[in-house]
């Protein structure tokens, strides 16, 4: 087992972004790399080593990031990382909890792999399907612009603000979403940026709003 103890440029930068970057297993012969500090236990018959991965990986921030302060570069020593104390069961106790982790994980990527052949399936079915009501319909009727049946009046097909309209410092942590490309999931929005405006922005950006409409992949706008 091995740990990412600081950053690429030789620490982590500043007391409030402290952090343990990744706790990996390994098996074998592996090379170190300077950024890297190793755990091997010594006795197979008093730790299984994937126990400590598992726990180190769950709680890291917990254990590791307390240690991590300061105001200039910080990172772990290998002496701070060999004094960090955690609760060890019997030997039994540990692989019993690892074969159960290990069984969960397991089934949680085989419902990953399903969960992706569904949506695969799906997907071909609903690109079938539209494909040939697409082609019976341009037997019968007369192709359509899409400001046809937009709404009659100004701005009815219109894309988000971008330049100076909306800043990147004007976002907030809570107020009106404004949903931008990384939200935008297949046919669905995601707001997993959680990027907001406040009230008074939102109404100066008002044009930009559209209660119900497609959706393509522009930059921002505010619903």
């Amino acid at each position: 087992m091995f740990l990412v103890r600081s950053s690429p440029s030789g620490g982590i930068q500043g007391h409030g972004d402290a952090a343990l970057h990744r706790v990996h297993y390994q098996e074998g012969k592996f090379a170190l790399a300077n950024l890297l500090v190793a755990l091997l236990p010594k006795d197979p018959n008093i730790c299984d080593a994937k126990y400590p991965y598992l726990l180190l990986t769950a709680k890291k921030d917990e254990y590791f990031v307390p240690m991590m302060l300061g105001t200039a570069n910080v990172s772990l020593k290998e002496k701070d990382i060999a004094n960090v104390e955690i609760p060890l069961p019997s030997v039994e106790e540990q692989r019993r909890v690892v074969t159960r982790i290990e069984e969960l994980a397991a089934k949680i990527q085989e419902a990953r792999v399903l969960r992706k052949q569904a949506t695969r399936e799906a997907e071909k079915l609903i690109h079938s399907t539209v494909t040939k009501i697409d082609g019976k319909v341009r037997e019968t009727r007369a192709l359509t612009k899409l400001e046809t049946f937009a709404r009659r009046e100004k701005g009815s097909l219109r894309s988000g603000p971008f330049g100076g309209a909306l800043l990147h410092q004007e976002f907030v942590a809570d107020g009106v979403p404004a949903i931008g490309i990384q939200d935008v999931l297949e046919n669905r929005f995601g707001l997993s940026w959680k990027w907001n405006v406040t009230p008074e922005k939102a109404e100066a950006l008002k044009r930009f709003t559209i209660p119900s409409a497609v959706t393509q992949n522009r930059p921002m706008r505010v619903t």
